[in-house]
């Protein structure tokens, strides 16, 4: 039996400068520290250490044959969704990061397959950038969503989501407690 990954994130070993490119702070950024370590940067701010298997697809294919694991799916850190950015900034975000994400895969031996981000800001814009990476080969779909978008109480999120299955994580809050998600696929 193959074992499948179906939840492991990614960064890019490189994208450019966000800050500079949309003349706003708190960008995500990757500060190297040495060959094998990162600090997932917000800003001037340290978010997460990372290590080389974020952005490296020869050392994810190593850990992924040390565990067992035949395919794995991956999706860009939340982090870099974008979400709380305006429309025109989330739907670059999502270009690019997609983009990037594929040339990953690329160099995995069809072993690595990618989830697409989409700016949920907008239906339209959610699904011209699904169209475009059906187009280049992506076809599973996480969309993080914060019940704030108001996405999945739109007309065209029927649409949206009729394009292709989904993979779909809602996140709520209730008075005393943390975000809490739900996962399912929608088909």
């Amino acid at each position: 039996m193959e074992t499948i990954d179906i939840h492991s994130h990614f960064l890019p070993e490189t994208w450019p400068d966000l800050a500079t490119r949309f003349g706003t702070p708190d960008w995500p950024w990757l500060k190297r520290l040495d060959h094998d370590r990162g600090m997932l940067m917000l800003g001037d701010r340290e978010y997460r250490p990372v290590y080389s298997a974020c952005w490296d697809i020869s050392k994810r294919l190593e850990e992924m044959d040390r565990d067992g694991v035949h395919h794995q799916i991956m999706c860009v850190t939340p982090l870099l969704f974008a979400y709380q950015r305006k429309l025109s900034e989330a739907e670059d975000c999502a270009r690019l990061f997609n983009d990037l994400a594929l040339e990953m895969c690329a160099r995995s031996n069809g072993r690595i397959t990618a989830l697409a981000q989409v700016p949920l800001q907008d239906t339209d814009a959610s699904c011209r950038e699904l169209e475009r990476a059906i187009a280049t080969v992506t076809v599973v779909f996480r969309l993080a969503i914060m019940l704030q978008t108001g996405i999945l109480t739109t007309k065209g999120s029927l649409l949206f989501f009729s394009i292709v299955p989904v993979s779909v994580r809602l996140y709520w809050s209730t008075p005393g407690t943390c975000w809490v998600g739900k996962e399912w696929i929608a088909t």
